[in-house]
């Protein structure tokens, strides 16, 4: 007879979020245009060292409007937390 280990609690819970066990997970288009900017420039051949100091900047650009959603609760499903 197999034996199984016991069932524990998760304990990687945010305290300061709030679960929804009905919640859509429907994608924050925000995050998808975010997401869509930052792999853009990646996919460019033969990428200067300048290249990456700009692409640098924006990544930084791109940190600060990930933090205002996340602040604000707006970003939900799996595809957001990519």
């Amino acid at each position: 007879m197999p034996v199984f280990p016991a069932l524990t609690v998760a304990k990687d819970w945010d305290t300061a979020r709030t679960y929804y066990v009905d919640d859509v997970g429907v994608s924050n288009p925000d995050m998808q245009r975010i997401y869509d900017e930052d792999q853009k420039p990646r996919q460019a051949a033969n990428m200067s060292h300048a290249d990456w100091a700009t692409i640098n900047k924006q990544d930084e650009d791109r940190r600060v409007q990930v933090r205002v959603l996340l602040a604000k609760n707006a970003l939900h499903s799996g595809k957001d937390f990519e």
